[in-house]
């Protein structure tokens, strides 16, 4: 009976279930455009499942070692487990996160789950010694203390890679104002913003680094998402927020062109849509979006900025 009551509460933990922050705030913040997964994503979801396989395995291992003849159909299970992981591999080395995520919540899990039921099964038919119900408690222990520290650096590269992924992007803004200041756009603001992110992101990681146990390892990873992903982080709103500024450098220098006040209308159509996507984030704030508050921020954003190209276009052949 222990050794029952021991593998159920192994076997709980370790059912196989995809860790969300392992793809948290991995979207452009527009609400329309999702960006291609980074494959350092993939990769730290496939080293949390390798701990859980490795956590689930280890002890049918430990079982079928108490008695290789009456545990033996385990191997069977065993070997399951481990072919779980290759499928979960071959997702992983090929960027399909769609694919990795369907064979977790679905495959895997309804394995897990025969296996417990195969394990404790077999444990009622069979007898443990005193000597064999302390070696498997022992053993037991030894592999979730292996299953923490596991865990932790899978933690870890999942919160790398998220950084990683913010730094990217920031990466893309900067390249995206160098282009503008080569065509003669005061990019201040968007360059203010970008050095305010890479600033908070820095943060962030000085914060990962400085990290030595799971639970401040997560409130790291929760304090702050460059786009809108933290649910009691802060929130940058970078993806907006850098848009405006671009979108109101362009309409800037638009107004400084010789021949603009013939589209004055069209002008403070621009401003007003830039305004009034300004006025929605800064009610958002350093929260998350709420209602229809991202579209709004968005639509208004896609409004002045067909107007601005239209307006670039036309100003550019006068």
């Amino acid at each position: 009976m222990q050794a029952k009551i021991q593998y159920a509460a192994l076997i709980a933990c370790a059912m196989l279930i995809l860790p969300a922050a392992a793809f948290a705030d991995n979207t452009s913040g527009s609400g329309n455009n999702t960006q291609k997964v980074n494959p350092q994503y993939l990769q730290a979801a496939l080293a949390s499942a390798t701990c859980q396989v490795s956590l689930t395995t280890g002890y049918l291992q430990n079982v079928i070692n108490l008695n290789q003849t009456a545990f033996a159909s385990l191997n069977q299970d065993v070997t399951k487990m481990n072919g779980d992981l290759t499928t979960l591999q071959g997702y992983a080395n090929s960027n399909d996160k769609t694919g990795f995520q369907s064979f977790v919540q679905g495959q895997l899990k309804t394995d897990t789950k025969s296996i417990k039921l195969d394990t404790q099964n077999l444990i009622k038919t069979v007898h443990l010694t005193k000597d064999q119900r302390a070696t498997l408690k022992s053993e037991t222990s030894q592999l979730q203390s292996t299953y923490k520290s596991c865990m932790f650096t899978a933690k870890q590269q999942s919160a790398n890679a998220k950084v990683q992924n913010f730094q990217n992007q920031i990466t893309q803004m900067q390249n995206r104002s160098k282009t503008l200041t080569g065509k003669g756009v005061d990019t201040t603001a968007l360059n203010n913003q970008i050095s305010s992110a890479s600033a908070q992101v820095a943060a962030l990681q000085a914060a990962i680094n400085s990290a030595n146990d799971s639970k401040s390892l997560q409130k790291a990873i929760n304090s702050f998402c460059l786009y809108d992903g933290c649910k009691n982080g802060t929130n940058f709103h970078f993806a907006a927020n850098s848009a405006i500024a671009v979108k109101q450098a362009q309409l800037t220098k638009i107004q400084s062109r010789n021949g603009s006040s013939a589209y004055s209308a069209q002008i403070t159509q621009a401003q007003n849509d830039l305004n009034a996507a300004q006025s929605v984030l800064n009610t958002v704030g350093n929260g998350q979006y709420s209602g229809t508050q991202q579209s709004d921020v968005w639509n208004n954003i896609k409004a002045a900025a067909d107007i601005i190209k239209q307006l670039w276009q036309e100003l550019s052949h006068k």
